[in-house]
């Protein structure tokens, strides 16, 4: 099904399940049967999983051509980065199913998306800093998507400091310290 949505110069993408460990379920996919967003408002899909690897189709050429790969100065949002990076290489925009095909099943603590790491600030830095290079470079972004991708990051921060408090793993001294952190 993935396939049939592949056009020249387009990304496919799929919607999914994604499965909790509290055994309930929620769907991600856009209510039309078959939609075309094109790049600039690539953040406003953000809520689709636009910024998830795992529910797209990638041509290895583009991959190539781009010289693209994941980043080794991070260890969370890598997955973000190289898929904005992978939709500027590309001419259209994407194409997305309401048919979800993938299962992901939300992380237990011991994932990394649970974890936030030491240089949590530095890789965050990273990550707009990049955007920001490729948008003030040209890469095509709405206001209004980026408005959306802005309040998603707040959004995140949020949970990242919730987790950083409810984790008895390290001292209150030292959650302090890895807030600090996150809030610069």
């Amino acid at each position: 099904k993935l396939l049939e949505l592949y056009l020249p110069g387009m990304w496919a993408m799929c919607g999914y399940y994604c499965h909790f460990k509290d055994g309930h379920q929620d769907v991600i996919c856009c209510t039309a049967a078959q939609t075309t967003i094109p790049k600039e408002e690539f953040f406003l899909a953000i809520s689709l999983g636009a910024y998830n690897p795992w529910n797209k189709l990638f041509k290895r050429s583009v991959i190539e051509k781009a010289g693209l790969r994941f980043s080794t100065q991070m260890t969370l949002g890598e997955d973000a980065l190289f898929v904005w990076q992978y939709l500027q290489a590309i001419s259209g925009g994407f194409r997305l199913t309401s048919l979800p095909l993938n299962h992901y099943t939300w992380p237990e603590g011991n994932s990394l998306t649970q974890k936030l790491p030491e240089n949590y600030h530095e890789q965050c830095t990273y990550f707009f800093e990049q955007i920001h290079k490729d948008i003030q470079q040209g890469a095509p972004c709405s206001p209004d998507s980026f408005q959306s991708f802005v309040d998603l990051c707040y959004f995140q921060f949020e949970r990242a400091l919730k987790r950083i408090f409810q984790n008895d793993r390290h001292s209150l001294q030292k959650r302090i310290a890895i807030a600090n952190n996150v809030m610069q």
